[in-house]
């Protein structure tokens, strides 16, 4: 097992050929021909835990004080590999539990909502499950409304009167997985860490492993419950689990539908009205359109973030045409007819794009690229 860091100067150089180690480690400072750069190796002949913690805290120790940078990091690429299956277990088991909870339903849609599920990421479905859209809407009018320098007493007094209701507790209940439910968010960072090889010290492992196993065991638990309760003929969910799953999943995907084609809308809007030669009936229908579809997309604020993040290129004209194409495609995706100013507004765009862009070839090969694409 190897941590390898490397330096370019020789400023900590003495440092580090006295640091202390323990005895089983092996160190290494080598230098780089025709160079001032130079790396420092610390090794164990062992792929083991034990070796990964005695490398551990000197990586710590050599990444706070030094500030290298580093090229291997064998102790967290451990930490990473262990965590993995039970990672991988916790999701495996939790889809276990909504599929069965769907199919013990005895109805004729746990067919749909299951194929609706297989298709989420456990991200998706994360935040489908635990978050509360009204909850968090209103903690932010909450926050929103404060007048003076509140304190971190006050708002969390406020936050607390606030009701929360997840779908999770209203689906199977929340004695169910109580860990899970407590931890969801921690569960989410650990699962993304290991997925994405993100560096995990020893104490992260230790908590993670920990987490996942005991979350895993309650699933466990929880599955053996569902089927138990339906060889009894007992209540398997306290509500229409298939209805109320379904409802909530084609919820979060309109949200997802409102939020893109309001952030198309807000750009194609700051662009045309750049443009002297573009009506102001034009831009009403596009203020229009986009409160269409907001109003049906709760916690639109987040559309803030997207709106200042997007800049406008000097390719203005193509940029207008993919909104507006953009724009078109998600009226027919809702079965709208197209405003006629909006109709207005492309045959404007493309006069303008075919007669006096600079851009007339990489447009033409964006429609050449979406008629291939059918």
């Amino acid at each position: 097992m190897i941590q390898e860091y490397l330096f370019t100067t020789d400023k900590y150089k003495a440092d580090l050929e006295s640091l202390v180690i323990p005895e089983k480690v092996f160190k290494e400072v080598e230098e780089i021909e025709d160079s001032e750069c130079w790396t420092l190796t610390l090794s164990i002949d062992s792929e083991s835990e034990e070796a990964a913690k005695l490398l551990d805290p000197l990586n710590i120790q050599i990444c706070e004080k030094y500030n290298p940078t580093v090229l291997s990091n064998e102790c967290s690429v451990y930490f990473n590999k262990s965590l993995f299956p039970i990672a991988n277990e916790f999701e495996r088991k939790l889809r276990k539990l909504l599929y069965l909870a769907s199919s013990l339903q005895g109805d004729n849609e746990s067919h749909n909502v299951i194929s609706d599920l297989e298709v989420k990421d456990l991200g998706e479905i994360f935040t489908t499950l635990f978050s509360d859209v009204n909850f968090v809407k209103g903690v932010k009018e909450l926050v929103n409304q404060k007048t003076w320098q509140f304190t971190r007493t006050e708002l969390l007094a406020a936050i607390e009167k606030l009701e929360e209701n997840t779908l999770w507790a209203a689906l199977l209940g929340n004695n169910l997985v109580k860990t899970l439910c407590k931890r969801f968010g921690e569960l989410r960072t650990y699962r993304n860490d290991v997925m994405h090889a993100h560096n995990i010290d020893y104490n992260t492992f230790k908590t993670a492993r920990n987490l996942f196993k005991k979350v895993n065991s309650e699933l466990d638990l929880a599955i053996g419950k569902l089927i138990g309760a339906k060889k009894e003929n007992e209540e398997v969910t306290p509500v229409d689990f298939n209805s109320t799953l379904s409802s909530a999943l084609a919820a979060t995907q309109s949200q997802v539908d409102a939020i893109n084609l309001f952030a198309t809308s807000e750009v194609l809007r700051d662009i045309v009205s750049r443009q002297p030669i573009i009506s102001q009936e034009v831009l009403n229908a596009l203020s229009e359109t986009s409160r269409l579809y907001t109003l049906k997309a709760a916690g639109i604020e987040s559309i803030a973030s997207i709106r200042e993040t997007t800049k406008l290129q000097r390719d203005m004209i193509t940029s207008a045409t993919r909104a507006m194409r953009e724009i078109e495609k998600q009226f027919t995706t809702y079965k709208i007819d197209i405003p006629p100013a909006v109709k207005e507004l492309q045959q404007r765009l493309s006069e303008i794009n075919f007669g006096a862009s600079p851009h007339n070839g990489e447009t033409k090969q964006d429609d050449e690229e979406e008629n291939s694409n059918g």
